[in-house]
């Protein structure tokens, strides 16, 4: 299973709608300038699949929360199962 996009609206500093996309279904890296957003990417997707414990991963521990002042957050991500021949 791989990562085809991530739609981020409302969702921490995500305040408009942003679709990240391009995933490529073997390796991928999260990269840009500080403040920029990465973590919140990280999170986005850990808060679609329910991990809620990140101490591994990222540190302080995650909260999920939607950008100050917004009345709702939502995120979406959009995954593709590989097929299996004989299965």
């Amino acid at each position: 299973m791989h990562l085809i996009e991530i739609i981020l609206d409302g969702f921490k500093s995500y305040a408009t709608r942003t679709v990240i996309s391009g995933f490529d279904p073997e390796f991928n890296a999260i990269t840009g300038l500080n403040g920029s957003g990465k973590s919140n990417v990280l999170d986005s997707i850990c808060f679609v699949l329910g991990i809620s414990n990140l101490t591994q991963a990222r540190r302080p521990p995650f909260t999920a929360r939607g950008r100050e002042g917004h009345a709702r957050a939502q995120v979406r991500e959009r995954l593709e199962a590989e097929r299996v021949s004989g299965a």
